[in-house]
Parts: structure tokens; C-alpha cells; sequence
């Protein structure tokens, strides 16, 4: 099952007058990388959240927020009156040297940090830890549920995608079969307008040249090379594991063939099935940078 690194979840449960309140929010990103935001006085649920978060989480940017407060109470509005006088000291050192003369306004000092805070009562740790252990449980399955519904639409997405690039290599193969002759008659236009009339020539040496050239601009091979990629792409999206690197590399891959497709083939048409191709797989590249 193809998994999206974008979600969200929240959660949140009271235990013993403890109430703690969870949420997740993911994004894409190469390894998984959890960053947290808890209290200093519950700094020791870090680890544990992190453990959590990452036996649900293969990949992606996870930024979680925990909170923990007494129940039923915001706790009391604290004012900080030695930090204030600091404050003031300051500004009389300014207005002193600036030569301004108007009072520090009490609304724009409340307003600076740390002067004003709100105290609440500690809650006990086990307290805290059990009610956080359930407030993250319930947005971790409402993280999960997202990035399973999300990463649904991105398998049927994918797969649409890499069926028009399968679509465009029966269309390539299809006029790879009739290279040969395309080379003969271009050969035999070029060659009736720089040889003279009269002059025969050996049919041997032309069928020469021509095996020559279809060799050499010859697309067989990285046909049935990008076929396996589209093959092994729709195996992966299948799996029920993290795949979102595999599915890029074989992007790579799928991409090195178009181009060297492009690179020996001379036929118009080819070229703009390559174009195609590019573009398809483009889509199919951007798409991929959200699977975990």
C-alpha cells in the first residue's frame, strides 16, 4: 500500500485532572525527521514520543506539538516585575542617549517576552505520561488514516501515469520495427540527390549502410529496459512497505533509457514520443516526492 508523507492528526485525553492535548502534521522530506515541541517540565516524554512517532512513520517531516495542563484550568496570569525593571533601565539608557522623552507604554512592555506568563499547577510525570501515551495514540491513527487515503489517490494516480509511459513504448516499438526501411528510403533520397544519373550503385554496399544505420539508431533494447522499469514500478506500488526511494531510483533509470532513445534516433515521431515520455515522467517524479 502506497503511503503519502503528507497528513495530519490531533488527539487529546484527560487522566486524574491531567489534560494533554497531541497534534502531528507531515510533510515530505528524504529521511524521517521528527521535530518536537513539549514543556521543559515534560522533557522527559521526548524519547517516547519520538519512539512512537517513529514506529508509524518510515519517512517524512513530522512536526509534533504536546501540551499538558491541569484540567479545567488555565492556570494564573503571572506578571514578572524584576524583568519589567530590567526592561525599564534599558529604555531610560535609551532615552537618555536618543534624547526621547515620552514614557515606556504599559501595553507595549506586557508584550515583551517573558514579562507576562501563565503558571499552572505541575501535573505528577506519570500522570502526564499516560495521558499524553493516549492523546498520541488517537492522532497518530488520524495521521495514518490521512496519509493512507492520500497515498491511496497517489497509487491510482501513479499507475494511470506509468501505463501512458507503457502506452508510448508500444507506440516506439511499434515504429523501431519499421526503422530499417525508414533508413533505406531516407538513404536512397540522399544518395539519388548527390549521385549522378547513370551511375549505378552496388546494392551490396547500400544494404551495408543501411544495417549500418539501423544499428546504430537501433531502440530495441531500451524498449525492453524502460518495459521492466513500468513493470517493477506498479510490483513496488503493490508493497506494504516504505517505497518512495526505490520508486525514484527506478525514475532515474526509466529516464536514462528515454534519453538514450532520444540520442540515437533521427525520426521525428520518435522524438516527440520522447518528449512524451519526458514529461510523463516529470509528473510521475513529482508525484513520487510525496510517496514515503
Amino acid at each position: 500500500m502506497v503511503l503519502s508523507m503528507t497528513g495530519f492528526g490531533a488527539g487529546q485525553a484527560t487522566r486524574a485532572g491531567a489534560l494533554a492535548r497531541v497534534e502531528l502534521r507531515s510533510v515530505n522530506h528524504r529521511y524521517l525527521d521528527v521535530q518536537l515541541r513539549i514543556s521543559r517540565d515534560y522533557a522527559g516524554l521526548e524519547t517516547r514520543v519520538r519512539e512512537r512517532v517513529g514506529a508509524v512513520v518510515s519517512r517524512g517531516r513530522v512536526s509534533v506539538s504536546v501540551e499538558v495542563a491541569p484540567e479545567g484550568g488555565a492556570g494564573t496570569l503571572v506578571l514578572d516585575l524584576d524583568l519589567v525593571r530590567e526592561y525599564c533601565t534599558i529604555f531610560s539608557a535609551l532615552k537618555e542617549k536618543l534624547g526621547i522623552v515620552s514614557a515606556p507604554d504599559p501595553v507595549a512592555v506586557s508584550q515583551l517576552p517573558d514579562v507576562l506568563r501563565r503558571d499552572t499547577a505541575a501535573v505528577a510525570e506519570d500522570i502526564a505520561t499516560e495521558a499524553v501515551e493516549v492523546a498520541l495514540a488517537d492522532a497518530l491513527e488520524q495521521l495514518a488514516t490521512m496519509r493512507r487515503t492520500e497515498g491511496a489517490a497517489l497509487h491510482r494516480d501513479l499507475a494511470a501515469r506509468v501505463a501512458r509511459v507503457e502506452a508510448v513504448g508500444r507506440k516506439l516499438a511499434a515504429l523501431a520495427s519499421g526503422a530499417p526501411d525508414r533508413v533505406r528510403k531516407r538513404l536512397e533520397e540522399r544518395i539519388a540527390m548527390l549521385v549522378p544519373d547513370g551511375v549505378v550503385l552496388d546494392p551490396g554496399r547500400l544494404a551495408m549502410e543501411v544495417a549500418v544505420l539501423a544499428e546504430k539508431s537501433d531502440i530495441s533494447e531500451e524498449l525492453v529496459r524502460l518495459s521492466a522499469h513500468d513493470a517493477a514500478f506498479l510490483e513496488l506500488l503493490e508493497r506494504d512497505e516504505a517505497v518512495g526511494k526505490r520508486l525514484d531510483f527506478l525514475l532515474q533509470e526509466m529516464n536514462r533509457e528515454v534519453n538514450t532513445i532520444g540520442s540515437k534516433s533521427t525520426d521525428v515521431e520518435v522524438a516527440h514520443l520522447v518528449v512524451e515520455l519526458k514529461e510523463e515522467i516529470e509528473r510521475l517524479r513529482e508525484q513520487v516526492q510525496n510517496v514515503e
